[in-house]
């Protein structure tokens, strides 16, 4: 029962904190379905916040529809994910191997999230947020991929870095929805 309830415990702090719960508007997605490259080919996510314009309504409108429709369809595979997890939760290496799918899901997330070009400093500091926190899930990743990985006793560091990423995505969420709150 205690392993159970730890693989539970486990998988679900993993996609608590991979899943955004940001945003849940309905907005017209830009076409996202481009294969995500090696190299980001185009976008300004290395643009530090203060270089872009500031409380500029129009700019943050404009970026937030970009950035919430991605965030939408993330969290739409998250939550098939996390169902597909229920259905199998007590099988801890088919529960690993649709882990696995899910930071690779991620990192094709990260991809289209840096090639957007933002004008608004504001969703720019969420941007910069949200490639740190899928920079540290990537670090999870190595660790889940590891042949001796074991999600019953997955260790301190992991833990660490789940608690870690789990703070980081609920500041994340509150930052965005209080600019979708400030600019419908």
């Amino acid at each position: 029962m205690y392993k159970k309830r730890n693989i539970v415990f486990a998988v679900s702090g993993i996609m608590l904190l991979l899943l955004a719960g940001c945003d849940n508007e309905d907005t017209k997605p830009k076409d996202t379905a481009s294969s995500v490259s090696a190299s980001v080919q185009a976008g300004n996510w290395q643009v530090k916040p203060g270089k872009l314009s500031s409380a500029n309504a129009e700019d943050i409108k404009a970026d937030l529809a970009l950035l919430n429709a991605i965030i939408n369809k993330s969290n739409s595979e998250n939550s098939r994910l996390l169902a597909e997890i229920n259905k199998v939760k007590n099988d801890a290496e088919k529960v690993k191997e649709i882990l696995l799918k899910n930071f690779e899901n991620q990192s094709a997330i990260e991809g289209e999230i840096m090639r957007l070009t933002f004008k608004s400093g504001e969703v720019q500091d969420i941007r910069t947020q949200i490639i740190s926190n899928i920079m540290l899930t990537k670090r999870m990743y190595d660790a889940v991929k590891k042949p001796d990985f074991d999600l019953t006793n997955s260790g301190d560091e992991f833990k660490q870095l789940s608690a870690q990423s789990f703070q980081m995505q609920q500041q994340i969420g509150m930052a965005l929805d209080k600019l979708n709150q400030e600019y419908p």
